[in-house]
């Protein structure tokens, strides 16, 4: 394992680094209610370089799905008779229902550290074990600060990046 990073560091990420970055949700979550999400965004773990694909469903799909939530609110009336309203009221929404992609390579780059600190550890009860403490890393791209990501340099998680060290 290199030295752990600190403030003020200047660090490269590559393809196939494993990082937390701020991406649509709707390239997250594979439920009817991503349609809602588009403008949301969330900070899941993802490995850079991977192309990520919206969840989409076709408007036909929608359709039947809000019929059959709308449940007791709608008895006797039938389905073709519903439909005209649900139409209006998904076209009144403007939903894209083409698939998209969202490429993490844009995660590529340099990257400075601006926060790093032990934490995420937790102790599992149940299973009757506790796992330590990680050094987080908290980073903002050089050329587009906008872009922060974070990863762990030690510890037992998912975005771990061991073998890192200064540029």
């Amino acid at each position: 394992m290199s030295d752990l990073l600190k403030k003020g560091d200047h660090i490269r990420l590559t393809k196939g680094m494993k990082i937390s970055g701020k991406i649509p949700n709707k390239f997250r979550y594979s439920s009817t209610n991503r349609i809602f999400l588009d403008s949301s965004s969330s900070y899941p773990v993802f490995t850079i370089g991977e192309v990520l694909n919206s969840h989409t469903i076709s408007k036909d799909e929608l359709i039947k799905v809000l019929y059959e939530r709308l449940g007791d609110a709608i008895i006797g009336i039938s389905f073709s008779q519903c439909e005209s309203s649900i139409i209006s009221l998904i076209d009144s929404l403007q939903i894209n229902f083409e698939p998209e992609t969202f490429d993490t390579s844009i995660f590529i780059g340099e990257y400075v550290v601006y926060d790093c600190k032990w934490d995420g550890g937790e102790e599992d009860r149940s299973a009757d074990r506790s796992y330590e403490d990680g050094w987080h890393v908290f980073c903002k791209k050089v050329e587009n600060p906008e872009i922060c990501v974070d990863f762990y340099q030690t510890g037992c998680f998912i975005n771990v990046i061991n073998i890192i060290s200064p540029l």
